[in-house]
């Protein structure tokens, strides 16, 4: 059987021969610029943004796996996109506006692992690559990335969010910084940066490991972490990994996985993320993490690092299965999970003002044979207003009313950090039953002042609630009953916050792996 490095290869020929095939990239023409500020819809942009993405993925990957590659077509891709207006998604422009910036120095997610694909190509190509698109790119790098980092001291908005933006923007950054500069005042600048934004991120996991953004966001930040401490690691000799519950975070997948590839798709989660190949094989040897070997992806990924680490990490056998699966409870995210059998369940708490937020607490979900029964709706549409603290709970994805939780006198669960929902009591017994109590703060008060999708109310007196779900096995002699009990109380934040946990009337635009709508009818995460 072929390694997960060696089945990426056949991909890449196969996407650099299509990428070959193409005259250039598509246009990003302002007409589509603009749409995100005029109607609010993100992917007339976006959908030819990521094709010109994957475009130079395909063909700098190509460079990558092959030294005789030409690479006319690549320099070609790269001076094309050395010539983009921003390297930034119109729905982020906060992260430039904030700091009074042009757009051209928005550095967002994308511009982050843009500058990181584009600097590592150059970096791999080395003479093969024409010398004046070399220097371009790393100028351009430089100009729109790195020297925000090097040489302003302000800080970027992401540097203080606890959660996949950190990460992945620091990460995405100090490796496109350890690829092109030599040891310096400018890189060392950059690179204590990266590494209290990683501290930032590590502080948005509780002692548990458990992930509030689902596992694709968890792969999406996570991922990143583990790709920037690897390679610092190689230039001083420090381990990132060592950190505590660095250990407990890469074993969240294994933890929470339903069967058949199946995740719990709380909040904007996915229920069939995929987990990079590589990722898997550097977590299972440093970490001792497992991972269940039909979401563990080896296909053409959309993202330079999950590509490249996957070539560099995955040349051996699939990842080991771990052990058979244990009912879990994780404490500090109140999530528990029960896929012992082929019936699996699930159902959190938390609070309402977590990344990616919905007010969903005391939610549940239900599977069997890998296929989901009771269910979740995940993500809706991002465009805008979604991440809008005013607006965002008059998405359906988002409010209690697309989640199986009980209204109260006709009032959905309010929205902030005050509404809580904590697990009291957690037990195992033989034959396999769990049962699980909640107390909750969620609901709105008793007299409403607002939209059925706003929570902005006076204080009432207490509500209460319940809701109790059985499922009997089919295998025989094994019968499970949960039962989660929930009392809310009325309270509700003064605040507006936003998806990142800032107060603020307008939250930042996203924290996404996920740009417009996640997979299976929607776009790109």
């Amino acid at each position: 059987m072929r390694s997960p490095a060696e089945r990426l290869r056949a991909e890449i020929r196969t996407a650099a021969a299509a990428a070959h095939a193409r005259t250039g990239m598509p246009d990003l023409p302002f007409s589509r610029y603009r749409r995100f500020a005029d109607d609010g819809n993100r992917l007339a942009y976006e959908t030819p943004y990521f094709e010109r993405r994957a475009h130079v993925l395909a063909l700098a990957a190509e460079a990558l796996t092959d030294p005789a590659a030409p690479t006319d077509d690549l320099a070609d891709a790269l001076w094309s996109v050395c010539d983009e207006y921003t390297w930034a998604l119109p729905a982020h422009d906060l992260h430039a506006t904030a700091l009074g910036r042009g757009m051209e120095q928005c550095l967002d997610l994308f511009a982050a692992l843009t500058a990181q694909m584009l600097a590592e190509t150059v970096a791999v190509c080395g003479d093969r690559l024409d010398a004046r698109v070399a220097t371009r790119v790393r100028e351009h790098v430089d100009r729109r990335v790195l020297s925000l980092l090097a040489d302003d001291e302000r800080l970027l908005p992401w540097e203080g969010w606890a959660h996949n933006w950190a990460a992945v923007c620091a990460g995405a950054s100090g490796l496109a910084a350890l690829a092109l500069w030599q040891r310096g005042p400018r890189l060392d600048r950059l690179l204590g940066r990266c590494r209290r934004a990683m501290e930032t991120f590590l502080s948005g996991y509780g002692d548990d490991g458990g992930c509030a953004e689902g596992v694709g966001y968890w792969v999406f930040g996570f991922s990143h972490f583990v790709y920037f401490a690897e390679e610092l690691g190689q230039h001083t000799g420090e381990d990132l990994l060592s950190r505590p519950k660095v250990a407990a975070i890469a074993r969240f997948p294994g933890a929470v996985h339903l069967g058949g590839g199946l995740f719990p798709a709380f909040s904007d989660a996915e229920e069939r993320p995929r987990i990079p190949a590589g990722l898997a094989h550097l977590l299972t040897e440093r970490c001792g993490a497992h991972f269940p070997p039909e979401a563990v992806d080896s296909g053409m990924p959309r993202d330079w690092g999950d590509l490249s680490r996957t070539l560099r990490w995955a040349d051996g056998g699939e990842p080991l299965r771990g052990p058979a699966p244990a009912p879990v409870h994780l404490p500090d995210l109140a999530w528990v999970v029960d896929a012992v059998s082929d019936v699996a369940f699930a159902a959190k708490g938390g609070h309402n003002d977590e990344p990616h937020n919905h007010n969903d607490l005391g939610h549940f979900i239900l599977a069997a044979h890998g296929e989901m029964l009771l269910t979740d709706l995940g993500a809706g549409e991002y465009q805008k207003g979604y991440f809008d603290a005013p607006t965002r709970y008059d998405f359906l994805h988002n409010a209690s009313r697309g989640h199986s939780v009980p209204y109260i006198d006709g009032r959905e669960q309010a929205y902030g950090a005050r509404h809580t929902a904590t697990v009291l009591r957690h037990e195992v017994h033989e034959p396999p039953t769990r049962e699980s109590t909640s107390r909750s703060t969620s609901h709105a008060p008793t007299r409403s002042t607002a939209s059925p999708a706003c929570t902005a109310h006076s204080p009432g007196a207490a509500a209460h609630a319940s809701c109790s779900s059985s499922t009997t096995s089919t295998s025989p002699g094994r019968c499970r009953t949960r039962r989660c009990s929930s009392a809310a109380s009325n309270l509700n934040s003064p605040h507006a916050m936003g998806c990142c946990g800032r107060r603020t009337r307008r939250a930042p635009p996203c924290a996404c792996p996920r740009t417009a709508r996640p997979r299976s009818s929607r776009a790109r995460p």
